[in-house]
């Protein structure tokens, strides 16, 4: 009794020093993942990103704070994960690294997804304001179908973009975008056969004629 009372202790005596030093870490990685996220706003605050996007009518100010908050709650996950490996690591739980290694590149993924559906966003709006501005000769229902091309066709691209950063059916996106390229091909081949063999028959004709 006395001999396994001593081996516990001494494994305590053992295992203290790296718990003490993994909390450390961990509480180092809480504080840093705390600082980035309040210089990440700050840093938005002082390239005035906010305040070019709300007056240019790309987005509203409630969209901005949900983003802003978004990629900053992100940032600070990101840091947090990153300092829990090597915490893990001192507790002497290293199977676990991996799992949070992934967990960190995920992480990633996601923060490029939100990034891309932000300048989505931020496309739509532009494309629309600048169309409603130029396209005044349009009627309304022409108009108003433009747009919602234009914002089908960018939410298709951005979903397309989104679900292959998180590695959601990868085939399937490669083999639709595959085929959608293919359908523009055919498209513009038979456009350009129906309705430039004219102009392509006068530029051969002309060809023909120097040669002679």
């Amino acid at each position: 009794m006395q001999n396994f009372i001593s081996k516990s202790l001494e494994r305590v005596a053992i295992f203290l020093p790296n718990f003490f030093a993994g909390g450390l870490i961990l509480i180092a990685g809480v504080l840093l993942s705390e600082i980035a996220r309040r210089l990440f706003i700050l840093f938005v605050k002082f390239l005035k990103i906010k305040y070019l996007l709300i007056k240019k009518r790309l987005m509203n100010e409630s969209e901005l704070e949900i983003w802003q908050t978004a990629l900053a709650e992100l940032i600070r996950w990101e840091i947090i994960l990153f300092f829990l490996i090597p915490t893990v690591e001192a507790w002497g739980l290293s199977r676990i690294t991996s799992v949070f290694n992934r967990m960190l590149v995920y992480l990633s993924n996601i923060f490029l997804s939100v990034v891309v559906i932000i300048i989505g966003i931020i496309l739509i709006n532009f494309l629309t304001n600048r169309i409603k501005k130029r396209a005044k000769s349009f009627n309304k229902k022409t108009l108003n179908i433009l747009l919602s091309a234009i914002k089908v066709v960018i939410i298709f691209l951005v979903s397309i973009i989104v679900l292959d950063q998180l590695g959601v059916a990868q085939d399937f996106i490669k083999i639709l975008f595959t085929g959608i390229v293919a359908m523009f091909s055919l498209a513009g081949g038979i456009a350009f056969g129906l309705g430039g063999k004219d102009v392509a028959k006068k530029i051969i004709t002309k060809i023909y004629k120097r040669l002679k």
